[in-house]
């Protein structure tokens, strides 16, 4: 079954790497076959990865986009992940770490980055939305 995209004008895509912008005009199209896709929304800058949360999800994130690197992301994606549940030990945080790593070992990168959403909303009732790190 084919993804059916919309794009809004200038938003951003990246398809298998390759940073596509669409034009000034809303775009529709179709991707038929397997592909490593991020829409702007889930695109993270590395300078915004600014708390232990965040930086997770760039992890995850890379993990996703950067096959030649992928194992470099995945040792860091452990270690923070470990230094998360060590710093806040409850069966919330685990609760929502231990979906981040299941996805990430089954190569289900993008289920992993839905998940590390909830991970930085939940830091963000913890520690505020000014909290950097």
């Amino acid at each position: 079954m084919a993804l059916k995209l919309t794009l809004k004008p200038n938003e951003k895509i990246i398809i298998n790497g390759a940073v596509i912008t669409n034009g000034p005009s809303k775009c529709g199209f179709s991707i038929e076959n397997t592909a490593v896709i991020l829409r702007d929304k889930d695109i993270m800058l590395e300078s915004e990865a600014n708390t232990p949360a965040k930086r997770i999800y760039f992890c995850v994130m890379m993990a996703y986009l950067d096959a030649a690197n992928r194992n470099a992301y995945l040792e860091r994606f452990n270690e923070f992940a470990a230094d998360f549940i060590r710093a806040v030990p409850s069966d919330e945080v685990r609760d929502i770490i231990v979906p981040i790593g299941t996805g990430v070992a089954s190569g289900k990168y993008f289920n992993a980055l839905k998940q590390c959403k909830k991970l930085i909303a939940f830091e963000e009732t913890r520690l505020g939305p000014t909290h950097g790190g």
